[in-house]
């Protein structure tokens, strides 16, 4: 049993952490958070908004890469898939994102995300809701990553703990 919880305490120790900051209210405050966590550490970093309200319709997209380069490159993957809805997204919390599509109801959304998953792509359908924006930037860090000290330079509200797994 010892060698098998040194073995679990070995793992959590080198596993990734991640966790979400925010909400900021502008844009220009998360790329401000954005610019302001990358020197501390070796980052996965998304943007991600969070609106409230009733669904206006539905979005299709690829999570935003690290940077303009991969999301072109990415871009240019969907073309060859013969996929010709896209636009790359240059600003804002969904800068280096793929936009693949809006669509009036779920359906038609999910199974055109559905089509590109089954092209290889990780494509996200999500709605897109009338009211409020809160903006929030996902991160995935190194272990001995201190979460407390990316809050308090990104001047985030809030930290949330969250699965690293949604940051695939």
């Amino acid at each position: 049993a010892a060698p098998a919880a040194a073995g679990a305490a070995a793992r959590q120790a080198t596993a990734p952490q991640c966790l979400s900051l925010g909400p900021f209210e502008t844009a220009a405050e998360i790329e401000r958070a954005r610019a302001a966590l990358r020197p501390i550490a070796s980052l996965q970093v998304r943007g991600r908004r969070v609106q409230t309200g009733p669904i206006s319709g539905w979005r299709v997209y690829l999570p935003p890469s690290e940077d303009l380069a991969a999301a072109q490159a990415a871009a240019a993957r969907v073309a060859e898939a013969g996929f010709t809805d896209y636009f790359v997204m240059r600003q804002g919390a969904d800068a280096n994102a793929v936009a693949l599509g809006r669509y009036a109801d779920e359906a038609t959304a999910r199974a055109h995300a559905a089509a590109l998953a089954a092209a290889g792509f990780a494509a996200l359908a999500e709605p897109i809701r009338s009211g409020p924006v809160a903006l929030w930037l996902d991160l995935r860090a190194a272990a001995g990553f201190d979460p407390a000290r990316a809050q308090e330079i990104s001047a985030a509200p809030r930290r949330e703990a969250l699965d690293c797994a949604e940051l695939q």
